[in-house]
């Protein structure tokens, strides 16, 4: 009798064994994408081919533009359904819903931003061409969403919702919540202004972006408990969705034909940004009668941002431009007016919902001036002592996807500066070569032109005479044309010294710039492969400024241990590359981790501290500025008696350095390479997940690089030196093959993870290799789908 029960039991375990099994391998190949076959859609007006070469890269060929706009929307939503809904909820302030109360702080800044509000306002005002293109792409994304019906990808699964259809107002979204995220001005000016108060006037001058006569400012008062402010949002962002400003920049640089070794003209473009899965952006090659074009996308929005067509190329880095004030206001919120001059103006309200996944919801209430939002909230200040507002260019008129629809059909500069004429946020610089030889730079984007000085500290906001008074007109820009030195670079530096309006003082250090401008006057007659080993190039000018200063300071120290003798010995030695085996580079990171917190952690306190070292590479060229200097007030250590100078701070951190590395890698400092300790992991939003990260991330992979090379690697500043920046893309067009362009992506084309083309990149990506683009039909993959219009019967 027992036997029996215990056979039955048995059997009844592998029946369920088996069906759990049959289940999940039915479930999981219903996840499996199909890139082959036909498929009838509504909204289509004719056959439309999309065929994915070795690569994975996505080539759409159809009849009419339209089609091939349609088809773009469809394939994107296949590839990147959830990015793009995650993106959407972003803007909307709607993560709560998905994440619960982890990402409030995140939710209140974007609803307070008004995102939605805007793109609305956008849509009725921009180009029937732009909007009909807006029309046909999202038309394609929801054909894929009734195509699939409830059998949404994985992640939708595991966070249990199912995505709302999408809208051309979605798209909107995606291109202003981009130029949100590449602007860090925000949180350079708010924490400018919170250590203005802090600190004598000495010392706090030291470390402006620039020595001027600063305005007398209220102070931001307290912190109120409770909200959260800046450094909890960027944590949130990072933590929970890979989104971070901690080192976003790029490179570009064009060779004018006298340059390069075949007669033609060379372009290339590295954009830096957070290294995550899916990529941020995917590689489509579109084609059709009156269409040509390739590059690459942003998922949720038409148009090739960075990319060619059959006549001309273009790449783009950040203009860096301070493109945000703060206003302090004197304002009524019971009786609803703010102070304007001598008059009373309404004062906007919008009463705000966080809806939380299994919590109560939140309420709460933004107030609007003429200039923008009244962002206490978001910093985490009291409204009743000091109301500041926000002035932002990405709440003005601008249609980005005019300017890259006639990028697209550019045949030459003329074109592509018109096409320009269009761009609005977040500033650029654009560069450019053509098939004639042409080469050129240009910024364009909306830039304020202010009544006063500069945008870093807040302006009184009721003074009238204190705003933006109009815009830098688009002729004014700097711009270059062929220039006699035959090339140009843009790595995020200062732009133009002659240049009559204030642009910024936000630029990034010059390392970069500088080091590029060395490789090619080095170089000789350049090729594209001496291109692609540009991009590659880890050498830090940054490094060759600071060691031999530090070398020199610490042969005075009459008791250095062998070891650390040895040490200076090695940066004696040091050609200041930081690949990924060198010890002398990682001992100079971790020293280099050391020297700023010695310096500036005191003065600051651990909140400003962290807010500073959030700021993109800037809180390096701080840095640089100061340690030039042999005295400073910043040298000496608050927290002691004895009043420390440079070559005190430089020996302390010498051996905080020395002590780190021994006792978190190895006693041994053979161990010691940069590559064991600045790592990097392609995170995906839901492999913090337990076993989802086995299934969605790739890594941790060693890297070389760091903020200040020409190949980036942006770690946080903590003790991990986790490495979350870096080439998204490269991107590298030749002339002399007209008809196609070299290319990586950081990671794959595709955000399913069980597609080949998930993380199929990788590998190439971290060896440098490029893969070879061809702008032609392709015959001879088997990966290929045929879209039919629906059958009006």
């Amino acid at each position: 009798m027992v036997r029996n029960i215990l056979l039955g039991s048995l059997i009844f375990i592998i029946i369920l064994v088996i069906a759990t099994g049959l289940f999940i391998y039915v479930q999981i190949n219903k996840m499996e994408p199909d890139y082959t076959g036909q498929i009838y859609l509504k909204g289509l007006t004719g056959k439309t081919y999309i065929v994915r070469d070795s690569n994975g890269v996505i080539h759409i060929e159809g009849e009419t533009t339209a089609d091939v706009i349609f088809a773009s929307g469809y394939v994107t939503a296949q590839e990147r359904l959830w990015q793009m809904d995650m993106m959407r909820r972003i803007s909307k302030g709607q993560l709560s819903e998905v994440f619960g109360d982890t990402t409030v702080a995140a939710d209140r800044l974007f609803q307070t931003l008004g995102l939605d509000s805007i793109t609305m306002e956008l849509y009725s005002k921009i180009s029937e061409e732009s909007r009909q293109w807006l029309i046909h792409y999202s038309s394609g994304i929801n054909a894929y969403m009734d195509e699939i019906r409830d059998e949404f990808p994985l992640e939708f699964i595991l966070m249990d919702f199912t995505p709302e259809k999408w809208t051309p107002q979605d798209c909107l979204l995606q291109n202003r919540l981009m130029a949100w995220l590449l602007n860090f001005n925000w949180k350079a000016d708010f924490f400018y202004w919170q250590l203005a108060k802090k600190l004598p006037q000495a010392k706090f001058s030291e470390i402006l972006p620039r020595s001027f006569d600063y305005p007398e400012i209220i102070s931001p008062g307290p912190l109120k408990k409770g909200n959260p402010g800046i450094s909890e949002i960027t944590r949130q962002l990072y933590n929970f969705l890979g989104i971070n400003s901690f080192g976003a920049g790029s490179n570009s640089w064009v060779i004018a034909p006298g340059r390069s070794e075949n007669g033609k003209a060379l372009l290339a473009n590295d954009p830096h940004l957070q290294m995550q899965f899916p990529s941020v952006w995917i590689e489509l090659h579109l084609s059709s009668p009156d269409l040509e074009v390739a590059g690459f996308s942003f998922p949720g929005s038409p148009g090739i941002i960075i990319g060619r067509n059959k006549d001309i190329s273009w790449g783009l880095t950040s203009g860096m431009i301070d493109d945000c004030d703060y206003f302090i206001e004197a304002i009524d919120t019971v009786n609803l007016y703010y102070v304007n001059g001598k008059d009373r103006r309404p004062l906007a309200v919008k009463d705000r919902v966080i809806r939380v996944k299994d919590k109560a919801d939140i309420n709460f209430r933004t107030y609007y001036t003429d200039k923008g939002p009244i962002f206490n909230g978001v910093l985490g200040i009291s409204t009743e002592k000091t109301p500041i507002s926000l002035r932002w260019t990405g709440w003005e008129f601008s249609d980005e996807l005019r300017c890259f629809i006639e990028l697209a059909r550019s045949k030459n500069w003329s074109d592509f500066e018109k096409a320009l004429q269009s761009y609005g946020v977040p500033a650029q610089n654009f560069i450019f070569a053509d098939s004639e030889g042409n080469i050129g730079y240009r910024l364009a984007g909306k830039i304020p032109v202010r009544s006063y000085e500069d945008g870093v500290l807040p302006r009184n906001g009721s003074d009238i005479d204190m705003n933006w008074s109009s815009w830098v007109p688009f002729r004014k820009m700097p711009s270059l044309l062929n220039p006699s030195s035959g090339y140009i670079v843009t790595a995020n530096n200062k732009i133009d010294e002659s240049f009559s309006y204030y642009l910024s003082e936000y630029w990034e250090p010059p390392y970069r710039s500088l080091r590029i401008h060395e490789l090619i006057r080095a170089a000789g007659k350049i090729s594209s492969d001496d291109m692609r080993r540009f991009q590659l190039d880890n050498r830090d000018l940054l490094a060759e400024e600071i060691i031999p200063v530090v070398i020199s300071e610490l042969f005075r120290i009459p008791d250095l241990t062998d070891d650390e003798e040895k040490v200076v010995l090695m940066w004696k030695n040091w050609d200041y590359t930081m690949d990924e085996e060198s010890i002398p580079a990682a001992i100079y990171e971790v020293f280099k981790f050391y020297l700023i917190r010695n310096i500036f952690l005191d003065e600051m306190g651990e909140d400003l501290f962290q807010q500073f070292t959030d700021l993109p590479n800037f809180y390096f060229r701080i840095f640089a500025g100061l340690f030039d200097q042999e005295e400073s007030l910043w040298y000496d250590d608050m927290r002691t008696v004895q009043q420390e100078n440079r070559s005190d701070i430089i020996r302390i951190s010498f051996r905080d350095a020395l002590s780190f590395m021994e006792n978190s890698m190895s006693h041994e400092m053979e161990d010691w390479r940069w590559g064991k300790i600045h790592q990097l992991t392609f995170r995906h939003v839901l492999g913090q997940i337990p076993l989802t990260d086995i299934v969605l991330n790739r890594g941790p992979f060693p890297a070389g690089g760091n903020g200040t090379t020409v190949n980036v690697g942006s770690y946080i500043y903590d003790k991990t030196f986790r490495m979350i920046v870096g080439p998204s893309m490269r991107f590298i067009t030749d002339w002399s093959q007209p008809d196609g362009y070299f290319s990586i992506l950081a990671g794959g084309n595709s955000g399913n993870f069980l597609s080949d083309f998930y993380d199929n990149q990788i590998s190439d990506w971290r060896e440098g290799r490029l893969k070879r683009i061809i702008m032609k039909e392709i015959t001879d993959s088997e990966l290929k789908m045929e879209l039919l219009p629906f059958p009006e019967n």
